[in-house]
């Protein structure tokens, strides 16, 4: 059993969810990017969607398995989130168009007025060069990073 934030993902209900996630993906293989039964946003990197297919079942063993070399943490951040979703007290799932709006109102009339505009002073854009190359780091040459005071 795997909890986050109270919201309680049974271990055995985690495969159910693969299975559901992988058949959709399935069924949308050969549709056009607006008929798709599952939707993702268009700036996800290309290592999401090959972590996000990161598990092949094994019916012998009645379990997924990891791709040998393949990053599994987009399938189970999806799995976690969609039981999060699902929980009783959120039911996202069951949000209209609507209820949606009403809630980025409701956001949009609590957040500060600094919120609502970009703050040029406190955000750096793009790509930042890092000014230490010698740092042990993956990526020396480039680092991405938003400041937020």
């Amino acid at each position: 059993v795997a909890y986050i934030k109270n919201c309680r993902v049974p271990s055995e209900s985690r495969p159910t969810l693969k299975h559901w996630l992988y058949s959709r993906l399935s069924a949308d293989a050969d549709k056009l990017p607006e008929d798709r039964l599952t939707h993702f946003s268009n700036q996800l990197q290309p290592e999401f969607f090959t972590g996000l297919v990161g598990e092949i079942y094994n019916p012998a063993r009645n379990r997924f398995e990891n791709r040998r070399g393949a990053r599994n943490e987009p399938l189970d951040g999806w799995v976690y989130a969609f039981a999060a979703a699902h929980h009783p007290e959120l039911r996202l799932h069951r949000h209209t168009k609507t209820d949606w709006d009403r809630l980025e109102a409701l956001l949009q009339k609590q957040a500060p007025p600094q919120a609502n505009q970009p703050d040029k002073t406190n955000a750096v854009q793009g790509r930042v060069v890092n000014k230490n190359p010698t740092r042990n780091h993956p990526k020396n040459e480039e680092w991405d990073f938003e400041r937020r005071d």
